[in-house]
């Protein structure tokens, strides 16, 4: 502050004012929401995907400009298969299901937004097989359940589908190492 004669002679006071001018900030948000759920934006719930802009005051009593994307995540869908054995159970999601059919599954994905599951399961039962394998002497089989070298009846049981047992008989034998031709000529 300043005094000074002004041209009649009087003090005059001078104040000098030095004005800032703070600048409006400015602020982005991005959220999602799941499906059928709602934001609240100051005072506003919001519902459908879009972008929302809100004047506010900010700390030092400035507007603050915040503009909000805001999107809604719609339900996943997927679909599953799986087998089950007769008389048993199939375990899903912590649920347990007895019986053949289609089920719609509601789960929760990692936004926690729901997912639907379309779940077919199919019944299937234990299998039984036998084979009746005649080699040459000294020949052996070979398959994915036997391994064998002489003749003889051998059992194995194996995982089938939907958990199953499937069981597996092999007759391995051999052809007669002589045989009784008849050359006659008639």
């Amino acid at each position: 502050m300043d005094t000074v004669r002004n041209v009649r002679g009087c003090d005059s006071v001078i104040t000098v004012l030095n004005l800032t001018m703070n600048p409006i900030t400015y602020g982005t948000l991005e959220v999602e929401i799941c499906h059928g759920g709602e934001y609240l934006f100051g005072e506003e719930t919001l519902t459908e995907a879009g972008t929302y802009t809100r004047t506010i005051q900010n700390l030092a009593g400035c507007d603050s400009v915040i503009t909000l994307t805001l999107t809604v995540a719609e339900p996943l869908e997927g679909t599953e298969y799986a087998q089950f054995c007769a008389g048993g159970f199939y375990k899903y999601q912590g649920q347990e299901y007895y019986e053949a059919g289609t089920y719609r599954v509601a789960l929760k994905n990692e936004n926690g937004c729901d997912s639907i599951v379309t779940l077919t399961l199919e019944e299937t039962y234990e299998t039984h097989d036998t084979l009746y394998i005649t080699v040459c002497a000294g020949e052996t089989y070979k398959d994915e359940f036997f391994d064998v070298d002489e003749p003889g009846l051998y059992e194995t049981t194996s995982v089938g589908a939907g958990g199953c047992t499937a069981y597996h008989v092999l007759y391995f034998g051999y052809y007669p190492s002589v045989m009784n031709v008849d050359t006659t000529i008639q």
